[in-house]
């Protein structure tokens, strides 16, 4: 399981780390395994959506490694949790929302 670095606690008790809401991949892993990515200079990558409003992107071939909370870059999106996450066509942006997109 992979956890987000926690703002602050809904419930007011303290905590280091929130569960995941939401996870999308970039068009590159869905469509290319490890070597074939590598060989075309892609990266794989994975948006996590978390329960106080963080997304974490991580690039999925690195592996998360002891130090957990390090990998990727994160940052919050929102002030209240992402329910939805989708990258665009070129993999160059992603959108984030704190309601279902259904689509």
């Amino acid at each position: 399981m992979i956890y987000l670095p926690s703002h602050h606690s809904p419930t007011g008790y303290s905590r280091d780390y929130s569960p995941p809401l939401s996870v999308a991949f970039n068009s590159i892993a869905k469509h290319y395994d490890a070597a074939s990515a590598k060989a075309l200079g892609k990266q794989r990558l994975l948006a996590i959506g978390g329960e106080e409003g963080g997304v974490r992107i991580i690039n999925v071939d690195e592996g998360l490694g002891v130090h957990r909370e390090e990998k990727g870059q994160w940052w919050r999106a929102h002030p209240n949790a992402v329910f939805d996450l989708k990258w665009s066509g070129d993999d160059a942006c992603i959108v984030s929302s704190p309601f279902s997109l259904l689509v």
